[in-house]
Formats: C-alpha cells, sequence, structure tokens
C-alpha cells in the first residue's frame, strides 16, 4: 500500500512538473513574440525617421546653398501637388502624415500604423511648442502595431523624438548631382 501512494505522489508530481514546463515555454515563447514586435516597431520608426531626416529642412532649402536664417513663411504640411510621400521633399510635408504599412517578421508579418507630427518649437527651449515658425521642428513619429484577430498580449509601439534645424539638416543631406 505505501508503495501504491508513493507511486501515485511521483506521477502527480510529474504531472505539476510538466504543466509548470509547458507554462515556462508558453510565457517564453510569448515574451520572444513580444520583443520581436517591439523590434520592429522599433525598426519602422527608425526607417521613417530616416527617410524624413534625408529630405530638406525647409521647402525653401531645397536646392539652396548656406543656411538661412529667417522662418519660412509657408505652413507646415504638404506643399501644393503634394499628395503622397514619394512625393515630399522637405521634412514638413510629413506634417499630418498617417500610415499602415507591413513589417515582415519571421514567417509572417506585423501591421503597423504610423503617424508623423512636425512642428515648430522655440529655438532655444526646443521641448517648448511655437506658435509662430522658426528656425527649429520637432519631428515626432509614433508607431503602433494593428492587432490582427485576439492578441494576448499588448500591441507593440514605438515613437522617435528629432528636433532639427536648417544647419543639422544641411549637414546631413548630401548635394542634388
Amino acid at each position: 500500500m505505501p508503495q501504491t501512494l508513493l507511486a501515485i505522489a511521483a506521477i502527480f508530481c510529474f504531472g505539476l512538473l510538466a504543466l509548470g514546463r509547458q507554462r515556462h515555454d508558453n510565457d517564453l515563447t510569448r515574451h520572444t513574440i513580444a520583443m520581436e514586435a517591439e523590434l520592429a516597431a522599433v525598426d519602422a520608426a527608425t526607417a521613417r525617421m530616416t527617410a524624413i531626416e534625408r529630405l530638406a529642412f525647409d521647402e525653401e532649402d531645397i536646392d539652396r546653398t548656406g543656411i538661412r536664417a529667417q522662418p519660412s513663411s509657408t505652413p507646415l504640411g504638404p506643399d501644393g501637388g503634394e499628395t503622397s510621400p514619394a512625393d515630399f521633399d522637405d521634412v514638413d510635408d510629413w506634417a499630418g502624415s498617417d500610415t499602415t504599412t507591413d513589417v515582415p517578421v519571421g514567417a509572417g508579418s506585423l501591421r503597423f500604423r504610423t503617424t508623423v507630427r512636425v512642428r515648430y518649437v522655440n529655438n532655444l527651449a526646443p521641448t517648448t511648442p511655437s506658435a509662430s515658425a522658426t528656425l527649429t521642428k520637432e519631428i515626432l513619429v509614433s508607431v503602433v502595431e494593428v492587432p490582427e484577430g485576439t492578441m494576448d498580449r499588448a500591441p507593440a509601439e514605438a515613437s522617435l523624438r528629432r528636433v532639427v534645424t536648417p544647419a543639422g539638416i544641411a549637414s546631413r543631406t548630401p548635394p542634388s548631382p
């Protein structure tokens, strides 16, 4: 009789161990998927920010030699005839952009919504918005995963913020051919 109880206790302990191991493996897989989604969101935000930073600071700076000292009089946002990112030629053309893209991850892909906000900020305090045009712009790229079906985790998110000036953009922008 004691041997039977011992055998039943051993089977019970083995069952608990197997279930604990299964839970650990599931948690590890869920964590890995969440990390991959976060990295994909950061990659999407970085790619968008890189594309924006390659453009001229403002419409008035396109093909300009030297750096200007006066702010632009044109409003933020796409200029006439600029209807898609392929048409954008300066940083503030991206203001208000809201797109959805698929990013390959593993054997599948994740869908992300990418929004861009561009605003003028105070030259000496770049965290303070400016009501008028300045020579300093803040670019905020936000990426949020668009859930497809049911997810047992929070959607991945990433945000990048850059403060740019005509001098900063001019130093990174290759000259026109």
